[in-house]
């Protein structure tokens, strides 16, 4: 989960094709906080950090950032959704 959260931190930047961040924001699932426990919400948190490269972040846990929209099934847990703003 912490590799994906690296990649997802800079694919998130990437994105802005060549811009600075002004800032970042993550929607955690709640569920990776107790497979993450404290180390790994710490590692996640310097994840963030360093794609950030200095500008702000914040984010905070949610339960169901992706569903579907058909039916009633489709809720994906462990996931990660990073914002970066430019």
């Amino acid at each position: 989960m912490l590799a994906a959260t690296t990649v997802a931190c800079h694919q998130s930047v990437a994105a802005l094709g060549g811009s600075v961040p002004l800032g970042m924001l993550a929607f955690d699932c709640v569920a990776r906080r107790g497979v993450l426990g404290q180390e790994g919400i710490e590692k996640e948190i310097h994840s963030l950090a360093d794609a950030a490269g200095g500008a702000p972040f914040a984010g905070f846990y949610s339960y169901g950032e992706i569903a579907r929209i058909h039916g009633m099934r489709g809720l994906h847990n462990y996931t990660l959704v990073i914002l970066s703003v430019a």
